[in-house]
């Protein structure tokens, strides 16, 4: 994606000669790109026409099905998007600076989903918004900036703003009334705590007693550089920082390094093609798949807040070709499946919490750093955290992650000062799934515009669906994975941690 230095471009005007006059005034009134500035009569022409385009991209975008949702639009503000870490910050306290730059980060959200959007459409509807990408996002980049000037001398303009950008709820509050969910929510969560214990026996098991049902096969980092020490990424976390609201940001030599610090090896139970990893791709025909010559683990930043600081957070992401069946029935059986690992660092450079989800969401796991505990009632009135056991030592080496063969649970985290492996794995960025190479020349995310991967349906949906999740066991995107069926939690809160953990004894940082 482009970066933020991009946004800001000259020749305001050229951008917008296309689009002024009275087309542009009633492509506004009756698209869907009006938002709350249509309902002033006063407002300069480049306005109405930025709106107008603006509201042209949407209805191509909606008319083929090609919206990104890993951020969520800000309604009445078309050149915004959301997420929920900047949702959360904008509901605290901002100098004006801060302000700015948390507005310049939503700004940059819409860019990157337009950006995609506009990759993603068939090249008709590409011509009819512009000539080319860079034309469009300077486009893009001239309305923004011109609805930002409208919106500084909008006095309610920052108040509107600021409760606006929230992202929706996942849980349909329909599915729980029609579902009975006060009554149904009582058997989900008999069946949350089965499979709570049986995890738990799990790790009780000493690890050379873990089942195995073909051969241990490692995937390894590809380039390996040498583990830096806590100091090192310590001095790395300090110098991402410099930023008026502290969100770390490492550059893109830092991101490599970091990314490749702590990347995880994944000791898989190999009794299958299923159990291989691979690139997802699309056919000819329209069908998701997985190119398992090119093993990859894909890697995206996060931020978490604890105790008022801003943590790092680095994500891990593989996909597998699918859960296969295990019987004639098996609700939980579905094409492509796969994990993802975090990894939240905090400032002194030491990794502060591990957890991992199945793509779907499922599984949520904690393996929380040794100073951390669980507070005790924290999740009294919701679904139970699962946190299986400690993080251990990385023993100056990299983590190893035992997974099980076809259903692909982590089983075990373990240390191991010398992880060898088999088969190295490269590192790419996770938005290359928003856009792959479709052939003849198109190109389609791997995600739907609810957020889903289109076929991964699971048989278990017709008996969870009054948690209120759209479509339990389904592969999903960044953004959209809701992690319990009682209560509502999501991944990718950041205060996660800072709601369900405390540090032990005086060891307060």
């Amino acid at each position: 994606m482009t970066g933020i230095a991009g946004a800001r471009r000259p020749g305001l005007m050229v951008h917008l000669r296309p689009f002024l006059g009275l087309a542009a005034v009633l492509a506004l009134v009756t698209g869907c790109g009006g938002a709350i500035h249509a309902s002033r009569s006063d407002l300069p022409v480049p306005v109405l026409a930025c709106l107008a385009f603006y509201g042209s991209a949407d209805r191509l975008v909606q008319d083929a099905g090609v919206g990104d949702t890993e951020a969520a639009r800000v309604p009445g503000f078309p050149h915004l998007r959301t997420d929920r870490f900047l949702a959360a910050m904008g509901g605290a306290p901002l100098s004006h600076v801060q302000y700015e730059a948390w507005v310049d980060r939503l700004q940059q959200l819409d860019r990157e989903g337009r950006e995609v959007e506009f990759r993603n459409l068939d090249p008709a509807a590409r011509a009819a918004l512009a000539p080319d990408l860079d034309t469009f996002l300077g486009r893009v980049d001239a309305c923004a900036e011109t609805l930002r000037r409208a919106d500084a001398i909008d006095e309610g303009a920052t108040s509107r703003l600021r409760e606006a950008a929230k992202v929706p709820s996942r849980y349909s509050t329909t599915k729980r009334v029609l579902g009975l969910y006060p009554v149904t929510s009582a058997f989900m969560a008999t069946g949350v705590a089965r499979l709570h214990r049986e995890f738990h026996a799990d790790y009780r098991r000493p690890l050379d007693a873990l089942p195995v049902h073909g051969r241990l096969l490692r995937y390894v980092p590809r380039e390996e550089t040498g583990p830096p020490s806590a100091q090192e990424v310590a001095v790395i976390l300090r110098r991402t920082m410099g930023n008026p609201l502290g969100i770390p940001e490492p550059s893109p030599a830092d991101k490599e390094r970091l990314f490749g610090a702590f990347a995880p090896v994944w000791e898989i139970d190999m009794a299958g093609q299923a159990d291989r990893i691979g690139v997802p791709r699309w056919s000819a025909a329209g069908a998701s798949s997985l190119d398992l010559d090119r093993p990859t683990v894909y890697r995206r930043i996060s931020h978490a807040r604890y105790g008022g600081r801003i943590l790092l957070q680095l994500n891990y992401v593989i996909w597998f070709p699918a859960r296969p069946k295990r019987g004639n029935v098996d609700i939980l059986a579905g094409h492509l499946d796969g994990i993802t690992w975090r990894v939240t660092l905090w400032p002194d450079g030491t990794p502060f919490m591990y957890d991992t989800i199945h793509n779907c969401g499922c599984y949520h796991m904690f393996f929380p750093a040794r100073r951390l505990e669980l507070i005790p009632g924290a999740a009294q009135y919701e679904e139970a955290l699962l946190v299986p056991q400690n993080a251990p030592d990385r023993l100056g080496g990299r983590l190893v992650l035992r997974v099980s063969s076809g259903d692909h649970y982590i089983l075990r985290v373990y240390g191991d000062g010398n992880a060898g492996g088999d088969v190295g794995y490269a590192l790419r960025d996770y938005g290359e799934l928003r856009s792959l190479d479709a052939g003849d020349g198109r190109r389609r995310s791997l995600f739907g515009p609810d957020g889903l991967v289109a076929g991964t349906e699971r048989g278990e949906r017709w008996l969870l669906w009054p948690s209120g999740v759209r479509s339990p066991g389904a592969m999903r995107q960044w953004g959209h994975h809701a992690v319990a069926f009682l209560g509502q939690r999501y991944f990718d809160e950041p205060d996660l941690i800072d709601r369900y953990f405390r540090v032990a004894g005086e060891d307060a940082p």
